[in-house]
């Protein structure tokens, strides 16, 4: 997988096919639970901070262990940052239009009711 990875460094290439299924759904859940609260919007530096962030809080989380070296899942911060930066955008665009979808729903009740 390190040799896969310097290659597509090396092109600028996407690394979507690298990601691990779990662990996009573990930075979801602390980006609905918790990141969200925070960030609703993260664009180049931002989004590479926010990304940074959630890797620091999911690496030990659930048994996932991506910082340990003997599993399956192990991966470095900038590592993580390159093939999980599109997860983590998709993560915040869904949370913003789950919101604006319920906000949508509940002014829609209030105001159209019969």
């Amino acid at each position: 997988m390190k040799e896969a990875l310097d290659a597509l460094k090396k092109q600028k290439a996407s690394a979507k096919g690298l990601q691990n299924k779990s662990v996009i759904g573990k930075a979801k859940k602390w980006i609905r639970i918790y990141g969200f609260r925070t960030t609703k919007f993260a664009r180049d530096k931002g989004l590479d901070r926010f990304t940074r962030l959630v890797y620091q809080n999911i690496k030990n989380y659930d048994g996932l262990e991506l910082a340990n070296k003997d599993t399956s899942y192990y991966c470095s911060e900038d590592d993580f940052v390159f093939i999980y930066e599109s997860a983590i955008q998709d993560g915040l665009s869904e949370r913003r239009q789950y919101c604006q979808s319920r906000a949508m729903e509940a002014s829609e009740s209030e105001f159209c009711a019969d």
